[in-house]
């Protein structure tokens, strides 16, 4: 059923069609940006093959330009439309006439200016003999012409001529070959009869691309000038090289009938006697002619338009969708009038505001990208809060790395003349002071990252679509936002500063989570006798061991070497050998600890082991503690004698450092001092790990969402400035027109295609048979309408 006659039914709709579509395209110079491949008839052939001749005896006229060198050196479009010459007088043009499409205000009915607009228009691109991609568009109506759109592309050839460049074949090869690469282009190969079919350029290059040959047309010319004995019957029957739509033999006019102006109807005339005298051809002579092929380009390329058709009409909405896509992203074009100005400068602040506003309190979702896990936003400020920020105030450990020496120097130091008591308060308060003024930094910085994340983001909220139309103002926008953040970070660093001072300032031993002198008294007592009790398992441990073998290097060893020698081994507890103070239980006025409360529950500290030294707090046997060589300073360092018996006190030297750590009671007052100090300064982290935050959320982050829409407001709602704001650039206005332009072709080409959709389905309608719809004769479908016709070559 839809192998209709070429001069009406669907063949009518649909090769006019892709006619329309290409001339849309080229007109508007939007063949690259659209870059759909419409179906089509290529020509190709070798440069002396006749390729030029079928093309003009399928046209009726002499319209190519000729020569002994290459002729067609640019692409020819060669539309040819069938056009009752009544419908053509209706028109008030002649029978016969043709149109360039980059002319399109003139009318030729002169077919020899229209070989000569070819060959102009050729040099134009194409100086001297070079070639060049871009196509030249010829409509020619006629009532002897049947509807068909044929390209004719530049011959192959072997060995440049002239002044054409070296690599000519190259480049008429790859030229070739974008054409005919596609599957919507059917290929018109033409081979000459004298030469071996095998070694056809026009059937190589189809091969390339086509190597099943469903797509390839064959031609083969020069029948009339084969060699006495000799035929090409065996080719027309596609027993040489098989195409599955065959091939057609035709007479040309040779190059006497060229000269004399013999016209088209002495070629036909010619062409048919060939045929009919010649007994050879016979068996083939009904695919055979000019005739025969004109009739079967113009059904094969309805049928392929046909069967192309929905994958075209769902290409066309694709790149529609595409183009007013990018239509809004460039946006329209910015209005003249102040109040208009106003109004868009208005929308698009407002715009910028809360779209920064969503992405800090995360109600922007954007797109899931498999493998791509990041944090945006808000989310960005909290894991500064809670990760980096609090994991730096964890890792920042000032009291552990404080050692006892440090703390006994500070002790002895802050009790000028007095020497200390048990627990002085001064060194306490100086130690913990020291140690809150480190958390400055890291509070400090926590601010600063805040800040860069909040210009990440005003950055993002300019990057709306609407906005690119208008980089002044996107500039103008982003840098009053920042400026904006810049401003509250000064009263948010304000505020952490004082904070830490307020802290500073103020040391409440009274904290209700702050452990107290008794319990920290308590808690040092256990420490120590817990170190007691280890090193003297350990120097147990040791004498138990047997003697080394090397008797010379222990009798050799200094007596202090040994645990037990040395008793200051028995009492220190630093900061590197003890638990950390700040990280064991502590109790509070309302309660104690898991721990504190089982040593409640103990009667007694454990005494010291017998001969060994007691912390004076805890019982046992108290042993007073000597001074032995080596330890601080010896008394011969202090005073000198004289020859006479007088004694000289030695003054005290510049750099006096503090004596060692000597007794029990100073390793209590150590130990003591950084219980409290790791109480007092958890306190004081967890405080700052509390209102930070806060300050950072109170200060930046609301007072931007909040305030940036009226501070933009304040500063660009100005009408003197609105038309500087909305300044496009340079080149934005020819993208726009080309967006649009691009667009406006795509609409059309749907509608056509709609058009001729619903002319089919009209069609389907009035001539479809009931038993058209059995599965042997049903054509498949596509979005409700018949796609693909039956095909005799097939």
């Amino acid at each position: 059923f839809f192998k209709m006659s070429p001069s009406g039914g669907i063949g009518e709709e649909l090769i006019p069609l892709i006619n329309r579509l290409q001339d849309k395209f080229s007109q508007a110079r939007l063949s690259k940006q659209i870059n759909l491949k419409l179906p089509q008839v290529c020509v190709i052939g070798s440069q002396s093959s006749g390729k030029s001749s079928v093309l003009e005896a399928l046209v009726g006229k002499d319209i190519l330009p000729r020569g002994k060198e290459i002729c067609t050196r640019r692409p020819l479009c060669l539309q040819l439309v069938q056009k009752d010459a009544k419908q053509s007088a209706k028109q008030g043009r002649p029978a016969e006439w043709g149109q360039f499409l980059h002319i399109k205000d003139k009318i030729f009915t002169d077919f020899e200016a229209v070989r000569e607009e070819i060959q102009a228009e050729t040099d134009r691109l194409a100086e001297g003999k070079s070639i060049s991609s871009e196509p030249i568009r010829l409509m020619i109506c006629s009532p002897n012409v049947l509807t068909m759109t044929l390209v004719d592309l530049p011959g192959t050839t072997k060995v440049p001529v002239g002044n054409q460049p070296s690599n000519i074949e190259e480049q008429i090869r790859e030229l070739v070959m974008t054409y005919i690469q596609h599957e919507t282009c059917l290929i018109l190969a033409v081979s000459p009869a004298n030469v071996d079919l095998a070694t056809s350029d026009a059937l190589m290059l189809a091969r390339q691309v086509d190597p099943q040959g469903t797509r390839t047309i064959g031609v083969i010319t020069k029948l009339d000038i084969m060699d006495p004995g000799t035929d090409a019957v065996e080719a027309l029957k596609g027993k040489i090289i098989k195409l599955k739509l065959g091939y057609i033999g035709v007479v040309n006019r040779n190059q006497a009938a060229i000269k004399a102006k013999y016209d088209m109807k002495y070629a036909q005339q010619t062409e048919a006697e060939f045929f009919q005298d010649n007994h050879v051809y016979r068996e083939v002579a009904s695919q055979c002619g000019i005739r025969n092929l004109s009739t079967s380009l113009s059904r094969l390329l309805a049928d392929h338009i046909q069967t192309h058709l929905p994958q075209l009409r769902r290409q066309v909405e694709g790149k529609l969708r595409e183009a007013r896509t990018k239509l809004d992203v460039l946006g329209a074009k910015a209005p003249e009038g102040p109040r208009e100005q106003g109004a868009l400068v208005l929308k698009l602040v407002k715009g910028v505001a809360a779209r920064l506003g969503d992405l800090v309190h995360g109600r922007v979702v954007m797109p899931v990208t498999p493998g791509v896990n990041d944090l945006y936003g808000g989310a960005r400020i909290r894991y500064i809060f809670y990760d980096i920020f609090t994991g730096s105030l964890e890792a920042l450990q000032p009291i552990q790395e404080l050692s006892d020496q440090d703390i006994w120097t500070t002790i002895e130091n802050s009790c000028g003349t007095k020497g200390p008591l048990l627990l002085p308060e001064a060194p306490f308060e100086l130690l913990i002071r020291g140690a809150v003024a480190r958390l400055t930094e890291p509070c400090t910085q926590c601010l600063a990252l805040v800040h860069r994340e909040l210009t990440s983001l005003i950055e993002q909220a300019c990057r709306e679509a609407e906005l690119e139309s208008f980089p002044r103002l996107v500039e103008e926008v982003r840098r009053h936002s920042e400026d904006f953040t810049r401003g509250t970070l000064t009263p948010a660093e304000s505020m952490v500063r004082n904070l830490v001072d307020c802290h500073l300032a103020y040391i409440n031993m009274s904290h209700p989570q702050f452990i107290g002198i008794a319990e920290a008294i308590h808690v040092a007592n256990v420490s120590i006798s817990q170190k007691r009790e280890a090193d003297a398992a350990a120097a147990a441990a040791a004498a138990s061991s047997p003697p080394p073998s090397n008797l010379s290097a222990l009798t050799s060893a200094s007596p202090a070497a040994h645990p037990l020698n040395d008793q200051r081994n028995l009492w220190a507890i630093s900061g590197e050998d003890a638990e950390p103070v700040d990280k064991m239980p502590v109790s509070s006025s309302r309660g104690t600890s898991a721990l504190l409360s089982f040593l409640r529950l103990t009667k007694q500290i454990p005494a010291a082991p017998k001969g060994l030294p007691s912390s004076g707090l805890g019982g046992g046997d108290s042993v007073p503690i000597t001074w032995q060589p080596g330890q601080g300073k010896g008394i011969s360092q202090l005073v000198h004698r004289g020859e006479d018996g007088s004694l000289t006190l030695a003054s005290p030297p510049a750099g006096l450092p503090v004596k060692e750590i000597e007794s029990g009671k100073e390793q209590l007052q150590i130990t003591t001092t950084r219980v409290l100090l790791g109480s007092y300064y958890d306190i004081v982290r967890k405080s700052l790990q509390d209102m930070v935050p806060k300050v950072v959320m109170q200060f930046m982050v609301n007072e931007l969402t909040k305030g940036i829409e009226p501070h933009l407001i304040q500063l660009l709602y100005r009408e003197e400035g609105f038309a500087a704001l909305l300044a496009e650039p340079g080149d934005l206005a020819k993208r726009r027109q080309l967006a649009h332009d691009t667009y406006s072709a795509l609409q059309e080409a749907c509608e056509a295609i709609d058009q001729v959709y619903s002319k089919i389905a009209q069609t389907v309608s009035y001539k479809l048979t009931d038993h058209l719809y059995s599965k042997e004769n049903m054509s498949p479908m596509s979005n409700g309408y018949p796609v693909n016709g039956s095909n005799d070559q097939d």
